[in-house]
Parts: C-alpha cells; structure tokens; sequence
C-alpha cells in the first residue's frame, strides 16, 4: 500500500532537520507540499551559502512542566531545555492541488529582537533570506513577532532585505 499523505515530525536539531529537507526533496515530485513550505520549489536550505541553516520551529511547552517536579527533573536528567522545544516537521499529500504561485513567507526559527530592529531568516519561493524589521517602520508587526506562538506564515510589503510591513496568513 502507498501513503496518501504524510506527516513527519522530527526533534528540530540541525542534522535532522537536514536530513528530513532531504526526505523532502525526494518525496516532492510524488506529493503536494502542505506544510511547512509556502512553495514547491526545492528547499533553500541545501544552497551553499545557507550550509549553516535548518528548517526548524519552537512548540510552546505545556504549562504543567514548570508546575511538575517530576517534569523538571526529567528535564535535568534528560539534558533538556524544557522551555524551548524545537521541531521539524513536514505534511505532505498525494492528491492536494500544488501550492499557487505566490508570495506567502516563512519564518525559520524564532525572530532575534533588538531594540531598533527584528532579523529573521525567511523563507519563500525564492529561497532563504535574512530580513530585517525597523521597529518604527511597523511598530505592531514588531510586537507580534515577539509575542506570536501561532506559526508564522507572513505575506510581507517589503524593499530588498527590508520589511516595511505585513500581514499573518491567519491572526
């Protein structure tokens, strides 16, 4: 029997993020891409100068491992950083329609907040890139992006590497 769909989660460490873009790559010519790409084409992660990359994202812990001792010891013991759980994933499906044509981002990983400005590594049809957002320019946008735990998925106004605004897919 062939797979009508697949979902594949994975601990989002480099290498194994790495290794799931290349499961991927290999699969998308059978399968529509659902999720986490906004595109079809080949990942972006695998050109040369984004070696030091991966497609990866954070789950918000539950709220019961800071309240849980024994969450807190296995935790310890585990060597894991409770408070941050990174993940890669894909969802992929036989029979969806391929994903349009259009102008839908990613954000990789988390966004790094300074005082003037947020940089975060996007991803879209044309591949990687590090943006930067002035906190003057869009001084709400600024704050979701910090706050957000929703997936962020992004239809960006945008002048080269610069954000002037934008838009989440879903609020």
């Amino acid at each position: 029997a062939r797979a009508e769909a697949v979902i594949w989660v994975e601990p989002g460490t480099h290498v194994v993020s790495r290794q799931l873009g290349a499961i991927r790559e290999t699969l998308r010519t059978e399968f529509s891409i659902i999720a986490p790409c906004t595109h079809a084409q080949a990942c972006g992660v695998f050109a040369p100068e984004h070696a030091r990359d991966w497609c990866h994202f954070f789950a918000p812990p539950p709220s019961e491992i800071f309240a849980t001792p024994d969450w807190v010891k296995f935790g310890q013991r585990a060597g894991i950083d409770l408070r941050s759980l990174p993940y890669a994933f894909f969802a992929l499906d036989r029979h969806a329609p391929p994903l349009p044509a259009g102008d839908l981002s990613r954000i990789i990983g988390r966004p790094e907040h300074f005082k003037p400005y947020a940089r975060f590594l996007n991803c879209d049809a044309a591949g990687l890139t590090e943006l930067e957002l002035l906190k003057r320019a869009d001084p709400a946008l600024y704050k979701q992006l910090d706050r957000t735990k929703a997936p962020l998925v992004y239809r960006w106004r945008r002048e080269g590497d610069k954000v002037l605004g934008g838009e989440p897919l879903a609020p």
